[in-house]
């Protein structure tokens, strides 16, 4: 009976010791959608080139992020629009995972070194009057998701960019437009993913893959860039709740509580049935 005490009495420490803050709960996106264009600039000469080899391929994706491995948000205000975003650039730790399927091809989204997670979440301050009054533009609510992998370095370096991007339909004529989705009096943090319109008339839910490539010999300036482009037919939001580690730990504590019951209530079982066979004995 001691050893199952000191038994029991240890898994107490440890569930007590183990216990610590909730576990993040990961936002996955699942994703359908098809492929619309792409093209192909030259920034030397300015030229842009339609790419569509890839155009009508079906596309599949999955899109996680981790809630809790994200600094903290960067408030940003320009004349157009607040921004909120929140970033890292942490390596293995990085705070979204993608995987990215193109017409039944496997896409590695981070295929450099360094890799860069983002999410972006945009207030606008509704239309911007310009040319002397003649003309407006509006920057609308909207959210993004991105992610970004390099390996700048001398020499020729690569980049690879991904984008998912959620906007308010917005009409720079009709006053209020396009400023309904979010606003930042009110509080902003990531689970808002779950939450956040993503149909729009005039912005389409749409993914964005983008290949840049950097000639860094003498500074650093791009060279080039190949961009794919899908209109998203189908999304899916859901979060999983993990369970925090001290309540694993209660539960283990409960676990092992009923084990020593069972056992002891065993031990006591056999030594009645030994006593009964004793007394048996005597009396035949």
């Amino acid at each position: 009976m001691r050893t199952q005490s000191k038994g029991f009495l240890a898994l107490v420490i440890l569930a007590v010791t183990s216990a610590a803050p909730a576990s993040a709960i990961p936002i996955v996106f699942g994703i359908e959608a098809i492929v619309t264009g792409g093209n192909v600039a030259d920034y030397a000469t300015g030229a842009v080139t339609p790419y569509d080899l890839l155009n009508g391929q079906a596309v599949t994706s999955q899109i996680v992020i981790d809630t809790d491995a994200f600094a903290a948000p960067v408030l940003v205000s320009t004349e157009a629009y607040d921004r909120i975003t929140y970033s890292n650039i942490v390596g293995e730790a990085l705070g979204i995972s993608v995987s990215l399927n193109i017409g039944g091809v496997s896409m590695d989204v981070l295929p450099f070194e360094q890799d860069r997670g983002q999410v972006d979440f945009f207030d606008s301050h509704g239309p911007i009057l310009g040319c002397g009054g003649a003309c407006s533009s509006t920057t609308p609510d909207s959210w993004g998701i991105h992610t970004r992998s390099y390996n700048f370095g001398p020499g020729v370096v690569g980049t690879r960019a991904f984008s998912l991007i959620a906007g308010e339909s917005s009409d720079p004529l009709v006053p209020g437009s396009g400023m309904s989705w979010l606003d930042f009096s009110q509080p902003v943090n990531l689970d808002l993913l779950l939450t956040l319109p993503t149909a729009s008339d005039s912005f389409p839910l749409s993914l964005s893959l983008t290949d840049g490539i950097f000639d860094c010999t003498n500074g650093c300036r791009q060279t080039s860039s190949l961009s794919t482009f899908m209109r998203i037919t189908s999304l899916t939001r859901t979060s999983t709740s993990v369970p925090e580690p001290g309540s694993l730990g209660l539960l283990a504590v409960g676990f092992a509580g009923v084990l020593l019951t069972r056992r002891h209530q065993r031990k006591i079982a056999g030594k009645s049935s030994c006593l009964s066979r004793a007394v048996s004995s005597a009396m035949s």
